[in-house]
């Protein structure tokens, strides 16, 4: 079920589609679709059994206001680097790029202005076709009332060596009302070409915001395409995103999403496996404390035959957080050969914070390899006793315990940059040089 619109202030700032006579026809259309389905279905009640671990409430009593444009610079604070190597461009409040246009050994990266320009055809085809309105009402809202996106076109063949990094920066507005912005992003990997992608959500750390942003991949045939997601929102503000990649033939998608930011989290990952013999990784890590939320939803969908998939998600649960888990992998009547695993697992570092864990599989096939399976708990004691027999403090073992629960998956961040980052930022401490050959043999 879903709740009335009219009934809930937050709507006062979202009814409506952002109407631009310079855009086709086509996608003035989708903007229109998408906003009569958003008021037609409202925000998600606590019956839609999708959004039923989702505190939405307090969300909805905030009132809302459209994110004032600023410009798009590098966000100055110290726990974002300049750069991890690559080719970064810096959205402000979801509208403007700090730079319009950007290419770089054949790959473009531009407005969506510039990307109607010179592929029109293209985008019309791939733009709201991947993450449906329908599938979402917040998608739904983003589709109807996002202002600029960002569009990457990899060109058949091309090989990107340097990392493209998008941050989407968000500022704020100033008074009581919650600026809100809805950041979009749009992948086009033509076959047999491969690139990096740092995707970056974050914003001011004193200030409240709501960020609604869509990101949508295509990934052609033979292609391979790396992906980490990052979201580092501040405290205060509010992140429900929706991400969705659709593989082609002998295609090849890695997805890594990590999350520590936030009062109110949500990210909705999902995978098409379209064609036959394509392949997706998805790994997935969160630490959250004091009263934040956090809800991991995925979808991994096998529709042709001789396809693999991996999924594992990790979550460190502090003081009274809350953390979701809703992995769903459906394998499509036809889709034989299909193997695939899915795994959740969750550390709770307190009493009183909560886990809710929801693995699922739907099969329609009969010649599948198919698992899944979800861990709760808390650091070993045993292993706790024995550091602290050989003189290690209480909280140093604590540390290097969960150091060594969250590396399992650190440890595969190709990017040494961003791997740091990410354990100083995540498990605020220093990188740990250990002899590879004793801790990262795979």
């Amino acid at each position: 079920m879903t709740q009335v619109s009219a009934s809930f202030p937050a709507v006062q700032g979202l009814f409506g589609w952002r109407e631009k006579p310079e855009e086709p026809s086509w996608l003035l259309e989708l903007r229109k679709r998408a906003a009569e389905n958003f008021e037609k279905r409202g925000f998600p009640g606590n019956d839609d059994e999708e959004w039923r671990f989702t505190p939405l409430g307090e969300l909805l009593k905030q009132r809302f206001c459209p994110s004032q444009r600023k410009p798009a610079e590098s966000p100055s604070v110290d726990r974002l680097p300049g750069s991890f190597g690559g080719l970064r461009v810096v959205v402000g409040n979801g509208h403007e790029l700090s730079v319009p246009c950007v290419s770089h050994d054949g790959v473009r990266i531009c407005s969506l202005s510039l990307a109607l320009e010179s592929r029109a055809d293209l985008l019309s085809s791939q733009l709201g076709n991947i993450v449906l309105p329908e599938s979402n009402p917040f998608a739904a809202l983003n589709t109807a009332r996002f202002d600029d996106a960002v569009v990457i076109f990899v060109p058949e063949g091309t090989v990107v060596e340097k990392p493209i990094e998008i941050v989407f920066w968000n500022m704020g507005n100033q008074g009581e009302e919650v600026a809100v912005s809805h950041p979009r992003l749009l992948v086009i990997a033509e076959p047999k070409s491969r690139m990096c992608l740092i995707e970056i959500h974050g914003g001011e750390a004193a200030t409240r915001y709501f960020s609604n942003p869509v990101t949508e991949i295509h990934v052609g045939k033979e292609a391979k395409l790396e992906h980490y997601r990052v979201q580092i929102e501040s405290a205060s503000s509010y992140h429900i995103g929706a991400t969705r990649a659709r593989l082609e033939k002998a295609s090849n998608y890695d997805c890594f999403a990590v999350t520590y930011g936030g009062k109110l989290s949500r990210v909705d990952i999902g995978i098409s496996l379209c064609e036959e013999n394509s392949s997706a990784l998805l790994r997935g890590l969160y630490r959250i404390q004091g009263t934040q939320v956090n809800d991991f939803h995925t979808i991994i969908e096998h529709a042709a035959p001789h396809c693999e998939s991996l999924e594992v998600v990790k979550g460190i649960l502090e003081e009274r957080s809350h953390g979701i888990f809703n992995g769903r992998i459906i394998v499509r009547p036809g889709a034989q050969k299909t193997d695939s695993r899915q795994t959740n697992k969750n550390l709770v570092l307190s009493r009183d914070a909560v886990v809710n864990t929801n693995p699922q599989l739907e099969i329609y096939a009969d010649d599948v390899k198919c698992t899944h399976g979800a861990t709760v708990g808390h650091l070993d004691e045993t292993a706790l006793f024995y550091m602290r027999s050989r003189g290690i403090d209480i909280n140093t073992a604590r540390d290097l315990l969960t150091y060594a629960f969250a590396n399992d998956l650190l440890r595969n961040v190709a990017l040494l940059p961003l791997r740091e980052w990410l354990e100083r930022e995540i498990l605020e401490s220093k990188h740990l040089n250990f002899d590879r050959d004793l801790v990262e043999v795979s």
